[in-house]
């Protein structure tokens, strides 16, 4: 008799999934919506990558109502939570990895919130596919400060800050999915 221990708390009960889902709408929904105010009162940086504000504002806006469209589809209760889990942090690491690219990179502060996404994939789903996550989140980090040396001459060591980034995402992601 082989045994075999299992350290994945996957799948979580549907009703605590459904429950964990709904404060990450209300996350998303806050966040999408004070980055959007924050961006049309001129409150947040204008955008490094791409001279166009217009851009930059329909990404926020794109992000703002996809967070209402998950919000609302979360609250029906044919819903799949754990479809509805991927699907939604997956927009979070899309269009905060866009964000990123466009404000200004790492020093921006929306690396802190794709490492957030990162980590609740790790609690909300398997480890391969919390790890999926975590290396999306660690390309866009790398992606983005290669983007910023040859677009913007800046200096090389954003990548060494965009690989310790990168580093403590999966570290979080492995830590978080032990819990």
């Amino acid at each position: 008799m082989s045994r075999k221990t299992d350290f994945s708390n996957y799948p979580l009960p549907e009703a605590l999934t459904r429950r964990v889902v709904t404060y990450l709408n209300v996350f998303r929904l806050f966040i999408s919506l004070a980055l959007t105010l924050a961006f049309f009162s001129g409150l947040l940086i204008t955008p490094n990558l791409l001279d166009r504000s217009a851009i930059a504002g329909a990404m926020l806006i794109s992000y703002f109502l996809m967070a209402v469209f998950l919000a609302y589809e979360a609250q029906r209760r044919t819903a799949r939570p754990f479809f509805l889990t991927q699907v939604s942090l997956f927009t979070d690491v899309f269009f905060l990895s866009i964000l990123l690219f466009i404000f200004g990179g790492l020093d921006s502060g929306l690396a802190i919130l794709l490492m957030f996404a990162s980590a609740s994939a790790a609690v909300l789903l398997p480890f391969r596919i919390a790890l999926l996550f975590a290396s999306l989140v660690a390309l866009a980090f790398v992606g983005e400060s290669l983007a910023s040396m040859l677009l913007r001459n800046e200096a090389q060591s954003g990548l060494v800050q965009a690989g310790l980034y990168g580093i403590t995402t999966f570290i979080i992601t492995i830590l978080v999915n032990l819990l």
